[in-house]
C-alpha cells in the first residue's frame, strides 16, 4: 500500500456548556461547581459511518455534526447518569446510544465512535483523559488504535517502535515537547500504514494520536494519523483553577502579542462591538502597529471588520477547511499545510484564545489579500 501523509485535525476546544443541556437542567448547568461539573466530547473514528449528531439525555446537545475523522468540543455537563445517543445526522435514527452513562465529576473523556455500520460492529469506546500539571518542556499524548482490522497497530516515532496497540486499545505518556516524524505499521507483514512527519508537539499541551480508517481501503477509508491537542488552558478553566474568561476586548488586552490592536479596534470604534452578545471569532494579527494602518476611521474600520466573523470558530472547524464572511464582507478561507492551519495566508499562532462572546485567534499577518503589510 503507498505511502500517505494526512491532514491533522487540529482541535483545540473551548469548553462548551450546551444551550440545551443548560435549558433541560433548569438553569443549573451553567452555575455548577467544577466537583459537580464533567466533560466528555464525541470522536467520529468509523469510516463507514455518515455524519453524526450527539444528543443528550434525550435532547440535542449543542455540539456540532461530526463527519468521520473529526472530533466535537469539549462539553460541560451535571456529573451523574445521562443517556448518550449518537444519532445519524441525516435522519435520526441512532448509530449508537450509551444508556446510563456515569460522567463523573473533575473527568474529562473521550467518546471514540468505531468500528463499522456496515459490518454492525459499531461501538464506542472511552478515552480518560489525563489532566494532571505536566513538568515544563514536557508534552501528554494519548495513542489510540481504531483501526479495527489492521490487528496490532505499531506506533513508530521518529523511526523507532514507541508502542503497538489493539484496536479499541489507548495508551498515555508524556513526552519532551519538540517535532517528532510518526508512522503506523499493521496488518500482514506488517505494513506501512500511514505516515506524519514533522508533528510539533507544544509544551503542556495534551494530545489525543489516533489511528483511523480501514486496513488496505483507499480514499477517504485509508488509513490516516489524526491529531486532536486540547490547549491546558481548557482544563485549568474546568476544574476552576483559574478565572472564567471576560469579553473579546478583555482577552485583547491581556495578550502580550497583539501589539496596538486595542488602540486600533478603539480608532476603528469596533471595542463595542467586541463588548456585544456575539458570538464572535477574531483574528488577532500579531504585533500590530498602528502606523502601517491607515488614519481614517472608516478605513482602518474596513480593514479590521476583514478580522472579525460572526460565529464561533475553533480551530477544529478551520482545520475543515470553511469558508466564512467577514463583517466587512470579504471570504475567509481555512487552509491546512504542514500540519499547520491558514486563514488567506496568514497562520495561526495561537488558537482559542477563549471569550465569553467568542474566540479569539493570534494570526502571522493580515488577512486583507496584501493590502497592509504587517511590520513587527
Amino acid at each position: 500500500m503507498p505511502r500517505r501523509a494526512f491532514l491533522v485535525l487540529m482541535a483545540l476546544a473551548l469548553l462548551v456548556l450546551s444551550p440545551d443541556v443548560a435549558a433541560q437542567e433548569a438553569g443549573e448547568s451553567a452555575s455548577l461547581s467544577p466537583q459537580e461539573t464533567a466533560h466528555f466530547r464525541v470522536a467520529h473514528f468509523s469510516p463507514d459511518t455518515p455524519a453524526i449528531d450527539v444528543r443528550f439525555d434525550g435532547q440535542p446537545s449543542g455540539l456540532k455534526t461530526l463527519d468521520y475523522t473529526h472530533v466535537s468540543n469539549w462539553l460541560a455537563v451535571p456529573a451523574g447518569q445521562h443517556e448518550i445517543a449518537l444519532v445519524l445526522a441525516d435522519g435520526g435514527e441512532a448509530a449508537v446510544t450509551l444508556p446510563d452513562r456515569n460522567l463523573e465529576p473533575r473527568v474529562w473523556i473521550t467518546l471514540a465512535l468505531v468500528g463499522s455500520s456496515g459490518a454492525g460492529s459499531l461501538e464506542v469506546v472511552q478515552v480518560r483523559e489525563v489532566i494532571d500539571a505536566l513538568l515544563p518542556g514536557t508534552t501528554r499524548v494519548i495513542y489510540f488504535n481504531a483501526i479495527e482490522n489492521a490487528g496490532s497497530v505499531g506506533f513508530f516515532r521518529n523511526g523507532n517502535l514507541y508502542t503497538s496497540l489493539a484496536f479499541g486499545q489507548s495508551f498515555p505518556i508524556e513526552h519532551d515537547a519538540q517535532v517528532y516524524d510518526y508512522h503506523i505499521t499493521g496488518g500482514e507483514g506488517p505494513q506501512q500504514l500511514a505516515e506524519l512527519p514533522q508533528l510539533d508537539l507544544r509544551e503542556n499541551y495534551n494530545y489525543l494520536i489516533a489511528a483511523v480508517g480501514s486496513a488496505g481501503a483507499t480514499g477517504d477509508a485509508a488509513p490516516r494519523l489524526v491529531v486532536v491537542e486540547t490547549n491546558p488552558v481548557e482544563f485549568k478553566l474546568g476544574l476552576g483553577q483559574i478565572e472564567e474568561p471576560g469579553m473579546l476586548v478583555q482577552a485583547v488586552r491581556a495578550h502580550g502579542l497583539v501589539g496596538e490592536l486595542e488602540q486600533a479596534l478603539e480608532r476603528a470604534g469596533l471595542l463595542e462591538t467586541l463588548s456585544g452578545a456575539g458570538p464572535y471569532t477574531l483574528f488577532a494579527p500579531a504585533e500590530l502597529r498602528l502606523s502601517n494602518l491607515p488614519e481614517d476611521p472608516e478605513a482602518l474600520a474596513a480593514i479590521l471588520e476583514a478580522h472579525l466573523v460572526e460565529g464561533l470558530y475553533q480551530s477544529q472547524d478551520l482545520a475543515q477547511g470553511v469558508v466564512l464572511q467577514a463583517l466587512n464582507g470579504q471570504t475567509l478561507t481555512a487552509t491546512v499545510e504542514d500540519n499547520a492551519i491558514y486563514v488567506n495566508g496568514a497562520r495561526l499562532l495561537d488558537v482559542n484564545i477563549p471569550a465569553r462572546n467568542g474566540v479569539m485567534h493570534l494570526i502571522s499577518g493580515f488577512v486583507t489579500n496584501g493590502a497592509v503589510n504587517l511590520t513587527p
